[in-house]
């Protein structure tokens, strides 16, 4: 789930933010921490496929949090974002993907799956509620433009 997907879903999400303050030290040590941990035998082969993209956009997007020692609240609520949206809405057992799991974004976040733990525990009520005001909002959507049609159909009966 990257930011872009995100942003086009509705989803609010933190102010993106600016390398300002940032070294190009510290950039390239993010880098280098994320190959690392890319290398090891951690994640799902999807996840593994698409990590690379995603932890560069997040990087590209959020520098700062990104390259912080301590976690943002920034990071904390995007990690409880991707996590609860990826998750089907169906409870069916023989889904192909089942969402990102902690260890997922442990590598995409380049930190610990205690840290995702501890993050998505933290945001997961902010979290929700954000994905809940969007999906009323598409529902909404989805009802007008229903009406709409039938007004039209309406008013189409009408002429003939």
């Amino acid at each position: 789930m990257s930011i872009r997907v995100l942003k086009n879903r509705g989803i609010p999400l933190p102010p993106v933010e600016t390398e300002d303050g940032l070294t190009a030290k510290d950039i390239m040590d993010k880098i280098r921490s994320f190959y690392r941990r890319f290398e090891k035998p951690i994640g799902s082969a999807d996840t593994k496929e698409y990590a690379e993209g995603y932890f560069l956009e997040l990087l590209y997007y959020y520098p700062k949090s990104m390259c912080s020692r301590q976690m943002t609240d920034t990071l904390k609520l995007l990690m409880a974002l991707i996590y609860f949206e990826s998750k089907p809405e169906t409870k069916e057992e023989k889904l192909l993907w089942k969402g990102f799991s902690y260890e997922d974004l442990s590598l995409i976040f380049d930190c610990s799956k205690a840290t995702v733990h501890e993050a998505i525990r933290q945001k997961e009520a902010e979290a929700k509620q954000l994905l809940e005001k969007v999906r009323l909002r598409a529902k909404a959507k989805e009802i007008a433009l229903e009406r709409l049609v039938e007004e039209e159909k309406l008013k189409l009966m009408q002429k003939c």
